[in-house]
């Protein structure tokens, strides 16, 4: 049925035109052999449609005007406002039988539908969703030239399919499922204080970034690998047949879950956990750069906040200064009577505030950063806890991870001199190590800023 398999534009472009509706010259002559204008203009109108789109159009004279034109000017007819109808039905009829079998179609029968039941089915239990079996149809039927049939009968087809192929993944899927995974399912379907359930909460997109925010979503993350999501087995299972049956599960809500078999509502949990765990780690590393870039933004501006308050203080103890060593240096004056002559406090005032200077313009950004560490610290040893892997030529900083994962499960007192320093971007790394002594707090700043670059870069993954 043409109205329901497509809708004809009101205002077709001239490609539209082009592409759809123009005629051959053996079409021509096919068309000739219609008696009367309007039946010729009938005729070349559902040639154009059944070559086109697979079907007739339901009723030639709601075609547009623009259409309608187009192709009776190629039969050589005169424009019309409007297309009549036959004076007798049985002239579309004898149009249609000729069209098929002029372009080498047949009407759907029994026999293509079995057909098309058949490979629908087969491509149904190769995994793929109903939409693409709905298409699939369409281009089975274009290429057996089989005229297609209503949108509801191609409809009925996919959807039994589709929904047999889908009972035997959810099979599939929960046979396999072990009873205490299950048992968590139901733990994380029951409602809360709040009337939400911990399911709805893998649901959330994370907020702006911070400490307890990241510990949140890591929380999270261990909650399903405690479940063991990431050692379940989806193998026979298509990929997007598994993100189909989490994207149901995301779109319920727990009532409504409840309300499946167990065998539909575990295998549908599955899929959606195993999604969940994929997006917590994306959210997590993401927010651990959001978060680490934001840490380094605001010490900088502190640093140059304090730097710039120095800056505007220094000119006026800067000359202090310098008129006391001029002084001091002048060989006319003894030294005695300079230093009487001299405000020793003003002086030495002067020189802390240029000393001051001195040390934040040298290493202030690195002592903010210093002094922002328990911030970091927060959730930085779960974090750091995480089942990393890393490409060839990133060890050492995979290195540096387990050396930090032995200091939080207190497996040692102090970073020690023995850690590797050399993955920690080249700007802090100088100021790790001061006199043979790895500063902690700068040693797991470095750690946090290198493996937020290497998750980026991809040289250090979550598998």
């Amino acid at each position: 049925m043409a109205d329901a398999w497509f809708r004809l534009p009101i205002d077709p472009t001239d490609e539209d035109l082009a592409r759809g509706w123009t005629l051959s010259a053996d079409d021509l002559e096919e068309v000739r052999r219609c008696r009367g204008d309007d039946n010729r203009r009938r005729f070349a109108i559902q040639l154009c449609a059944l070559r086109t789109f697979g079907c007739f159009v339901d009723d030639v004279g709601r075609v547009p005007v623009r259409i309608a034109n187009h192709v009776g000017r190629q039969v050589g007819l005169p424009p019309a406002l409007f297309i009549t109808d036959p004076e007798r039905a049985a002239t579309d009829t004898a149009h249609t039988q000729r069209i098929r079998a002029y372009l080498g179609y047949r009407p759907f029968d029994d026999d293509t539908l079995e057909r098309l039941r058949a490979t629908l089915e087969e491509r149904a239990a190769a995994g793929v969703l109903a939409a693409e079996l709905f298409e699939h149809a369409r281009a089975s039927l274009r290429a057996w030239k089989v005229e297609i049939p209503g949108r509801s009968t191609v409809e009925r087809l996919v959807t039994a399919s589709a929904t047999r192929a889908a009972s035997e993944a959810w099979e599939l899927i929960a046979n396999r499922l072990s009873p205490a995974f299950c048992a968590s399912v139901e733990a994380l379907l029951l409602k809360e204080e709040d009337g939400r359930s911990a399911l709805s909460r893998f649901k959330q997109y994370p907020p702006e970034p911070n400490a307890q925010t990241i510990l949140q979503y890591l929380r999270r993350a261990q909650t399903l690998r405690e479940m063991g999501v990431g050692a379940l087995d989806f193998s026979g299972v298509r990929p997007d047949v598994v993100v189909h049956l989490a994207e149901l599960a995301r779109r319920y809500d727990v009532d409504d879950l409840k309300r499946y078999a167990p065998t539909k509502r575990y295998a549908m949990a599955a899929c959606f956990l195993a999604e969940a765990q994929k997006t917590a780690l994306d959210h997590l590393v993401e927010m651990h750069h959001v978060f680490m870039t934001g840490l380094h933004r605001r010490a900088h501006h502190a640093f140059d906040a304090r730097h710039k308050q120095l800056r505007q203080r220094s000119p006026r103890n800067l000359g202090v200064v310098l008129d006391a060593i001029e002084a001091l240096l002048d060989p006319a004056r003894p030294i005695a009577d300079v230093a009487r002559e001299l405000d020793m406090p003003l002086v030495r005032q002067a020189i802390g505030v240029c000393r001051e200077l001195q040390r934040v313009a040298e290493g202030g950004l690195i002592d903010e950063l210093r002094a922002r560490h328990h911030l970091l610290k927060r959730y930085l040893p779960d974090f750091l806890a995480l089942p990393f892997a890393t490409e060839p030529g990133s060890e050492l900083l995979l290195a540096a991870i387990e050396h930090a994962r032995t200091l939080h499960r207190g497996e040692r007192a102090a970073v020690g001199a023995d850690a590797p320093v050399a993955f920690a971007p080249p700007w802090l790394r100088r100021d790790i190590v001061v006199g043979g002594v790895i500063d902690s707090r700068l040693w797991e700043t470095g750690l946090a800023f290198a493996v937020g670059d290497a998750l980026r870069s991809g040289d250090l993954y979550l598998p």
